[in-house]
């Protein structure tokens, strides 16, 4: 009965047409992972095919499909990722999740010393008395996708870490941010371009360096400023039961976990919201971040930046004309 109703709502839920989906895939692809359809391949029509080594459940009435990997590590934890689909059957979002219970530690008195330091204190713990390296956390990664020009585009994405009783979010990437800086920079190193004339003048160089991030900011508000005090879930759950959540820490509280698009310790937002940097150096930053990667070729992709009808060409602007 299960495959009969699993069959129906893959029939029912993905499009007729076909799709690219190699954005999408590659987003989900753990690194190292070549192409061999691990842990599941999206075929051409928006089917998804498990690995033989993960487990696949759908749900047809919340349009999701959810897939357990197994850990390749004893004691470490599965992780889960969810599919969500649109009311037109069409992949919307994607989340990936693990949930990490730490061993019991004891230290202090009465303990041996296998390290054989001065005092039995282990380099790794938190301080004498306060307990080991690894703790209770629970991450979650929160793609958001749309269809354009036929590809499955992952656009944007954010996650959150919870370690004890801290949450940390983080802005992971913003591809059309990316895709901005790119074309931002392009113009800034051609000298024919107003953009790389403005350079000499440094504050209308700052203001329109500040532009992009403005744009970034106004396109993401959703994030920036989530709405409070609400039971309904935003963002795959992230912001959910958060209501007080800005009262907390302001960006720059790294904690464990936070592992942005730039490298540890660094994320879209915590770049954005930096106080010390000006615009430029923020544009420097996040297209450094922006440099590498799936999120670079995606950047890259003329076909996912259609030029909206009824503009003036432009040399200056990449974007491909709507097709």
């Amino acid at each position: 009965m299960k495959n009969i109703i699993l069959l129906v709502f893959l029939i029912f839920a993905v499009k007729v047409y076909s799709v690219d989906y190699t954005h999408c895939q590659n987003s989900l692809r753990p690194p190292g992972i070549s192409t061999n359809g691990f842990p599941f391949a999206i075929t051409d029509d928006g089917t998804i095919r498990p690995h033989s080594t993960v487990n696949m459940a759908v749900n047809a009435q919340q349009r999701t499909t959810t897939i357990t990997v197994p850990s390749a590590y004893e004691g470490y934890p599965d992780q889960t990722i969810i599919v969500r689909r649109n009311e037109r059957g069409e992949i919307s979002q994607f989340e990936t999740s693990y949930s990490f219970r730490a061993p019991p530690t004891r230290s202090g008195l009465g303990t041996n010393n296998p390290w054989g330091m001065i005092g039995g204190v282990n380099p790794f713990v938190n301080g004498v008395g306060f307990g080991g390296p690894m703790v209770n956390s629970d991450s979650v990664v929160v793609t958001d996708v749309k269809m354009v020009n036929g590809k499955c585009f992952p656009y944007r994405s954010v996650a959150a870490m919870t370690t004890n009783n801290h949450t940390h979010r983080s802005f992971t990437y913003d591809v059309e941010l990316c895709r901005d800086i790119r074309q931002f920079n392009q113009n800034a190193s051609d000298a024919t371009n107003r953009l790389s004339q403005l350079k000499s003048c440094y504050d209308e160089y700052i203001r329109e360096s500040q532009r992009l991030i403005d744009a970034h900011k106004t396109r993401n508000n959703d994030l920036y400023n989530p709405p409070r005090n609400q039971e309904e879930r935003i963002y795959g759950g992230i912001f959910e039961g958060e209501g007080g959540f800005s009262e907390g820490q302001p960006e720059g509280q790294t904690g464990w976990g936070q592992y942005g698009m730039g490298g540890f310790g660094m994320s879209v937002d915590t770049v954005v919201n930096n106080p010390m940097l000006n615009a430029s150096q923020k544009i420097m930053m996040l297209g450094q971040a922006c440099s590498w990667g799936y999120v670079a070729q995606m950047a890259a992709d003329d076909s996912l930046f259609p030029r909206p009808q009824g503009l003036p060409v432009d040399a200056s602007d990449t974007r491909a004309q709507p097709q």
